[in-house]
């Protein structure tokens, strides 16, 4: 009889019957590491997790493309249209708030800008890469939807949280700028993530 000290032999034999059965040939290797029996393998968590780690890679590089997406047309529009949104407004005010509400002294100036343009990177990387969850084949259907989703976010729940919104309210042009620019972001982090996608096949 097995006692549970026992029950890790169990895989090998049943692996060695059914070779002297003649349903596997002798040396098959299944799925434990080398060990009783001269039977040898890899774990398979080993694999799976390599999987995750190279959809988790080709998410954040897509979400990370979309957040350079996003800041890069956000920081031309508004030096050629008045009428262009000033996100990096917000987030200052943001972070300027968090820090004080934390007892903290906030950055000024150039340090404050580069401060909020940090976390607005690190903050939208993250969103983004979330288009990566699911199937593949809806990968641009799921940027859209986000991109806008964070853009109609940016428009509605400013205000309600506290902060001003008039840097993305000020006018419809304003508006439809700044969903259009989030939703430029979601479409660049879903063609990026199908690119990688692509060119590990």
């Amino acid at each position: 009889m097995y006692s549970f000290s026992n029950i890790h032999f169990i895989p090998d034999l049943v692996r060695t019957g059914v070779a002297h059965a003649g349903l596997l040939p002798r040396g098959t290797r299944g799925p434990d590491t080398v060990g009783v029996m001269g039977f040898s393998q890899t774990r398979p968590q080993k694999n799976i997790t390599n999987i995750k780690s190279t959809s988790m890679f080709k998410s954040l590089t897509g979400g990370l493309a979309g957040a350079i997406a996003l800041n890069l047309i956000h920081q031309l529009a508004k030096k050629v249209d008045p009428d262009a949104p000033q996100i990096d407004k917000i987030g200052e005010e943001a972070l300027s708030e968090t820090m004080l509400a934390a007892g903290q002294a906030p950055p000024a100036g150039k340090a404050l800008f580069n401060a909020t343009l940090a976390s607005d990177l690190a903050a939208n990387t993250i969103y983004y890469s979330l288009i990566g969850c699911g199937n593949r084949k809806h990968l641009l259907r799921r940027g859209v939807m986000m991109g806008a989703a964070a853009g109609i976010g940016a428009l509605t729940l400013t205000k309600p949280l506290g902060l001003d919104d008039e840097p993305v309210n000020k006018s419809r042009k304003t508006q439809a700028m700044t969903v259009g620019w989030y939703l430029l972001g979601g479409v660049v982090a879903a063609f990026t993530m199908d690119a990688l996608g692509k060119k590990k096949k």
